[in-house]
């Protein structure tokens, strides 16, 4: 169970990037700090395939989800303290062992262009055209 809580910090740190945090602004209509967080887990919480293209390629995953999708359905909290939560039930102990490569990441990768919409058109067009983004 530990080797799942490294693992998981792993990818969902793997996911800190500010394109995909634009994607997940954009087809949410904004997306806080925290918000950010949950979409991350989410997308863990979709298995390895959206996982691999969300690395890949961000506005790519974002064409994988419908316009319908609603914010809150795109966000999944719970998942970040699951392995937390197994650990002590196993175990007993409070806190499972962390992986150690955190503190390099506390930086989204990449340029942080700026969410305004003409922006976001211009990174993503698809995306904003799918989600009804007008630059």
């Amino acid at each position: 169970m530990a080797d799942f809580r490294v693992r998981f910090d792993e990818y969902y740190w793997a996911l800190y990037s500010w394109d995909l945090w634009d994607v997940a602004y954009l087809m949410m209509g904004g997306c806080s700090d925290d918000s950010f967080d949950y979409f991350r887990g989410w997308i863990l919480d979709r298995g390895a395939e959206s996982f691999n293209l969300a690395m890949a390629d961000a506005e790519a995953f974002g064409l994988t989800v419908s316009r319908k999708t609603k914010p809150p359905t795109m966000q999944c909290e719970d998942i970040l303290s699951a392995g937390g939560k197994a650990w002590t039930e196993l175990t007993g102990e409070a806190d499972p062992p962390r992986w150690d490569g955190r503190i390099d990441k506390l930086r989204p990768r990449g340029e942080r262009f700026g969410v305004d919409p003409e922006t976001l058109h211009r990174r993503f067009p698809r995306l904003a055209e799918q989600w009804g983004i007008q630059s």
